[in-house]
């Protein structure tokens, strides 16, 4: 992990750690408010696909949910899983030698996008 006996971080090193820890700041975040949304929408998955808009009737104006919330529920899970995964092989490509950029890419990329759809789709 050290250039040569001098005990100092090589430089391609210390990028690499630099990107690590941004994208370590950011997806977790994201992470819990995927979460938050598969608990919001479990319901939907689980229910026998009726509801009574009388429950809903002031707060949404007796609307049983967002269009498609089984797709949205779907696609969080699929979404929830790939970060994570794409985040534990972020950090665990760090320090390896080889082609280490495209975890941290596919992190944010993907969790930054599915925020930007979840925005556009639920309001």
């Amino acid at each position: 992990m050290v250039d040569g006996g001098s005990g100092e971080v090589p430089s391609f090193l210390g990028r690499r750690i630099a990107v690590v820890v941004s994208v370590t700041v950011v997806t977790p975040l994201l992470l819990l408010l995927y979460a938050f949304h598969l608990l919001w929408f479990s319901p939907e998955i689980t229910s026998s696909g009726e509801c009574d808009p009388s429950e809903f009737g002031a707060i949404g104006g007796g609307v049983c949910g967002p269009e498609h919330g089984r797709v949205l529920w779907l696609g969080t899970l699929l979404v929830f899983v790939t970060v994570a995964f794409c985040l534990v092989m972020t950090w665990a490509r760090t320090l390896k030698p080889g082609r280490w950029w495209p975890w941290p890419a596919a992190t944010v990329t993907i969790s930054v996008g599915w925020y930007v759809v979840q925005q556009m789709w639920l309001f």
